[in-house]
């Protein structure tokens, strides 16, 4: 009698971790289709903004050719991968399941009430 009684609860939380890991993976699967051609556009969007405003600082300011050059290669490291020649931070199926999974884990989570 008592082992069934945790095989029941095993059983009940094992479902829920697997019922919470499928709706996280179909989830990010979903945000993925519907995403990502939206978050590459704003992506390449806020690169070319940011190349536009070094360039602008390189062209006005002749004097300090070398220093803005290096601030600029150092504003640009988070942005470009030049190994990889394309964009480091783009929209994939893991960004969208994590994506998935957050939203999941904190539904419900600010029905703080007062109990007085």
């Amino acid at each position: 009698m008592y082992i069934s009684s945790i095989w029941k609860k095993l059983l009940a939380n094992i479902s829920c971790f697997l019922l919470l890991f499928l709706y996280s993976l179909f989830g990010g699967v979903a945000f993925l289709y519907f995403e990502r051609e939206k978050s590459l556009e704003e992506w390449d969007k806020l690169i070319e903004k940011k190349f536009d405003c070094i360039d602008f600082i390189l062209r006005s300011n002749h004097s300090k050719l070398l220093k803005s050059k290096k601030i600029a290669e150092e504003c640009l490291i988070g942005i470009y991968d030049p190994v990889e020649d394309r964009r480091r931070q783009s929209w994939n199926f893991r960004n969208a399941f994590l994506y998935g999974f957050g939203i999941l884990t904190t539904l419900g989570g600010f029905s703080f009430e007062l109990k007085n």
